[in-house]
């Protein structure tokens, strides 16, 4: 009984000096290194990732027959098109270039969505797609402001706005999975 209090303290403990560890790196940013390389780098991956959010909304509204998820999803690029107008207004203040996701990226995109699509149309099946787009979009914004924190005030700002939009669209897009199957 006193091994099992002693592993759980342990955890406790751990998430504790992790949680402190995250808060204090955050507040750790007096000088910005303003790298421009760096920076571009920050800001393509988020801008990149903002544009892959807006595509995958675009070309799955077609197939969306729930009025709430279409609404849903319409919300989601009109905030994903904010994020990306900001950092196009980052980069020309820091003169630094942002690209496009390439080509084969995009229509990779386009072929998936349009195949997954074919046959299920189901709003859960589409809430489902976008929970793991979005996830998988969350962990390149961890990875990206993890890598490049203490670059930028207003990238790391972006950052976190982003961070919180996908987490918030992750929430809302759970909801329609966990509806009742008509």
């Amino acid at each position: 009984m006193k091994e099992n209090k002693s592993k759980n303290s342990k955890k406790v403990a751990k998430k504790k000096n992790a949680a402190t560890e995250i808060l204090s790196s955050q507040n750790e940013c007096q000088n910005y290194s303003m790298d421009k390389d760096k920076m571009t780098k920050y800001a393509n991956a988020m801008y990149q990732n903002a544009g892959i959010g807006m595509q995958s909304v675009n070309d799955l509204l077609p197939s969306v027959q729930d009025c709430d998820l279409y609404d849903e999803l319409k919300q989601e690029y009109v905030e994903f098109r904010k994020i990306r107008e900001k950092l196009l207004e980052e980069s020309n203040v820091q003169q630094i270039t942002l690209k496009e996701n390439n080509f084969f990226k995009k229509s990779r995109l386009w072929i998936s969505i349009k195949c997954s699509t074919l046959f299920n149309k189901e709003s859960r099946h589409i809430a489902e797609m976008m929970t793991i787009g979005t996830i998988m979009g969350l962990n390149d914004v961890y990875k990206a402001h993890a890598d490049n924190k203490c670059v930028n005030k207003e990238l790391d700002n972006i950052a976190d706005e982003l961070e919180k939009l996908m987490e918030r669209n992750y929430s809302n897009l759970k909801t329609f999975i966990k509806m009742q199957k008509k």
